[in-house]
């Protein structure tokens, strides 16, 4: 194993898990026996200090996920959900106050972020080779999405004054060389703009249900900030949000390779420790003798990871999964057999608990469930 940043092949293991779906969340019926289960493993550079997999799959099988008909998360475009992360995102950009010009959003699903860009005079464009482009393609025509993964040769070179590119850097394999084709398409002193999970935020959380195949890579602030001057990008912005880290970075002549240090290793070292704890502070609610029907409420990582955790008298207490996201509903939570209903059918059955399975909409759950008239004392998250 070698490091994603700075090519160093020492190592501390962080995070184990024996068997993990390699998809999560929401899938047909007919796709439940395909999906298959492999060993995860986090570990920390020694060196720089970046978090990455240690384990991890070949690429071509995580792309078969990406392309999948099926791979879903939930659409801000249709349900509304995560528009409020967008949202940040777009009060960080402006807050950069750079002037309108050609723009480029790599992984750009269902276009949201570019429509709302378009708004304050961007030209936009947008490339994502999953099923949620089309939405974009709707919103926004064929001449500027391509349903494509992005790399060097897709755009001509110095095409755009800026590339935004959020939860995605997290996923690239090789990151120098994706970096290195960013470079490529923009102009020079073009802006590059990075939305990532704030590793900080995340070890907080404990980790339980944050970490799986799809995520290569985990960064701090020192960490991002190495692998962007080592591929000639300079940090002029950054925003250590909850639960994301925004970056703005200008491309610059020069490449730093010079010495660098892990600035992290405190922080690091917690994450096994809180790990443990929220597991099992999620189990504690399954091991409760008074509680015997439970509702899930999301169809997240974090619910696969919960039901992947659960021995089968636990997982006999769950009675219904349901989830907000139309798209994902009639869809069969991964790792399980429990059909996704409407939260609707939440007032047909009798139950001791409703659990949130969302580090991260909790709030906008809890309204949901407010505007059905359901008791919020029974309603419990990790």
């Amino acid at each position: 194993m070698i490091c994603n940043s700075c090519k160093n092949s020492k190592f501390k293991l962080l995070y184990r898990i024996k068997k993990f779906p390699v998809f999560w969340g929401a899938i047909p019926k007919k796709e439940l026996k395909k999906i298959k289960s492999y060993p995860f493993e986090l570990s920390f550079c020694k060196k720089c200090g970046l978090v990455q997999q240690s384990k991890r799959l070949a690429e071509k099988i995580i792309n078969k996920v990406y392309t999948a008909e099926y791979y879903n998360c939930p659409s801000p475009v249709i349900s509304g959900m995560g528009v409020s992360e967008i949202e940040k995102f777009i009060e960080f950009f402006k807050r950069c106050k750079n002037q309108p010009g050609k723009i480029l959003e790599i992984a750009c699903f269902d276009g949201y972020l570019l429509k709302r860009l378009k708004i304050y005079k961007w030209d936009v464009f947008g490339c994502d080779p999953c099923s949620s482009t089309n939405i974009a393609i709707k919103l926004l025509g064929n001449r500027r999405i391509k349903r494509v993964f992005f790399k060097k040769g897709v755009y001509p070179s110095e095409s755009f004054d800026a590339v935004v590119f959020r939860n995605l850097l997290e996923h690239i394999y090789n990151p120098n060389i994706f970096l290195k084709d960013v470079s490529d398409s923009l102009k020079k002193g073009g802006k590059i703009f990075i939305d990532v999970p704030n590793l900080k935020e995340v070890i907080k959380l404990g980790g339980f249900g944050l970490f799986f195949h799809q995520h290569i890579t985990y960064f701090t602030i020192n960490s991002i900030r190495i692998l962007l001057e080592r591929n000639g990008f300079k940090i002029t912005n950054y925003y250590e949000g909850k639960p994301n880290l925004f970056v703005e970075a200008t491309k610059t002549k020069k490449i730093k390779k010079s010495k660098f240090k892990n600035k992290d290793n405190k922080i690091l070292n917690k994450l096994s420790k809180q790990s443990i704890f929220m597991k099992d502070k999620a189990l504690g609610y399954f091991e409760d003798k008074k509680i015997n029907n439970i509702v899930i409420f999301g169809s997240s990582a974090l619910a696969t990871t919960l039901i992947g955790s659960l021995s089968k008298k636990q997982l006999s207490k769950v009675k219904l999964v349901v989830d907000n996201d139309t798209e994902k509903q009639n869809k069969y939570l991964c790792g399980s057999n429990f059909k996704i209903s409407h939260p609707q059918k939440i007032l047909n059955i009798s139950y001791d608990l409703i659990f949130i399975t969302s580090h991260f909409f909790s709030d906008q759950i809890i309204t949901s469930l407010k505007s059905l008239g359901i008791d919020i004392s029974k309603v419990k998250s990790i």
